[in-house]
């Protein structure tokens, strides 16, 4: 499905076809700059899918003494599976 903005470009409205929100407590996990880490989930996807987009989004906590939620990291990537 595609709409035009008022400048011209196109986007496709991708459904939601299943969706894991996961949410530690404090201290439980944590990734310090530098570091990396894998978290593997497995998700059933209908036979008639054939492209998915997978969208991640991982908040930092808050520093000592500041009221904010911290950074947050996203990351999307377009996977074809037929």
């Amino acid at each position: 499905e595609y709409s035009n903005s008022t400048d011209d470009i196109h986007y496709i409205q991708w459904d939601t076809i299943t969706q894991l929100i996961h949410r530690w407590g404090q201290g439980e996990f944590a990734i310090e700059p530098g570091q990396s880490e894998i978290e593997v989930y497995e998700f059933i996807i209908p036979s008639e899918i054939e492209t998915v987009l997978v969208y991640a989004e991982f908040s930092g906590g808050a520093p000592k003494g500041n009221d904010g939620l911290g950074p947050t990291w996203t990351v999307t990537d377009v996977y074809d599976i037929e």
